[in-house]
């Protein structure tokens, strides 16, 4: 699943904790987020207990910017196209 929160959180500026047993840590880079291990709860306890300071929020709101839906659908829309012009016009 999309992770709509983080993305929500990343547009504010907000550097987020994901876990990675979702789909949610390919949004997440190095400069706005941190991944943690699903089941290890004290990594979660020290990643919310001792914030990392080298996020910027700049950086947070630029990957947010990069699921802007403007330019997914442009990017789906290519894509669509590409499918249909290399089937040979089938599926129109």
């Amino acid at each position: 699943t999309m992770g709509l929160v983080t993305v929500e959180a990343l547009a504010c500026g907000t550097p987020v904790i994901v876990s990675n047993s979702t789909a949610v840590p390919e949004v997440v880079t190095q400069d706005c987020g941190v991944t943690l291990n699903e089941n290890k709860i004290d990594e979660y306890f020290s990643a919310i207990m001792n914030p990392d300071k080298r996020f910027a929020s700049s950086d947070c709101v630029d990957q947010a910017k990069k699921y802007d839906k403007r330019i997914k659908y442009e990017e789906y829309m290519k894509l669509y196209k590409r499918v249909i012009t290399n089937q040979g016009g089938k599926g129109k």
